[in-house]
């Protein structure tokens, strides 16, 4: 426990998310309107692209990221690249902690992406669901995260 312990006070990792858009898959079928008239890099992801860790104890003893305000502007296929990155402050050095000279390093330490996802424009929108289970035990550990108590459908 003491060796868990040190790694969460010796370093903190944030992870940072970014939008990739990807082809329609093949069953798609015409009437669907694709991304393909946005460049790739073009800015259709908005909200804060950046989460640190969040120790929760439910639904199990973790740390979490958690993205409560990320959205995409256009309509089309995408999926997120999460990017972990670890800071870790120099545990080697000479100077106490009080030192202003304090050396930190951050590693990129796993890339994962997310299933592939359908954005809809706004006439298409089918409405939205009721929060999740997982949502909910967020919001109710002190979370801000944007819950919602019915079903709105379209």
């Amino acid at each position: 426990m003491r060796v868990i312990y040190r790694i969460f006070t010796t370093a903190s990792y944030f992870l940072f998310a970014t939008l990739e858009s990807v082809p329609p898959p093949d069953d798609a079928g015409p009437t669907r309107q694709t991304h393909e008239s946005h460049p790739q890099r073009l800015t259709v992801l908005t909200g804060t692209p950046v989460a640190g860790i969040i120790h929760l104890d439910r639904p199990s003893p973790a740390g979490y990221f958690v993205f409560p305000d990320l959205s995409v502007r256009h309509e089309g296929y995408y999926r997120l690249k999460f990017s972990l990155f670890e800071g870790l402050k120099d545990m080697n050095s000479d100077t106490g902690p009080e030192t202003q000279g304090e050396t930190a390093h951050v590693t990129n330490r796993l890339e994962v992406h997310s299933t592939v996802f359908l954005v809809f424009s706004a006439k298409r929108f089918p409405g939205l669901t009721e929060s999740t289970a997982l949502s909910r035990l967020i919001a109710e550990q002190g979370c801000r995260v944007r819950i919602r108590r019915d079903a709105r459908v379209r």
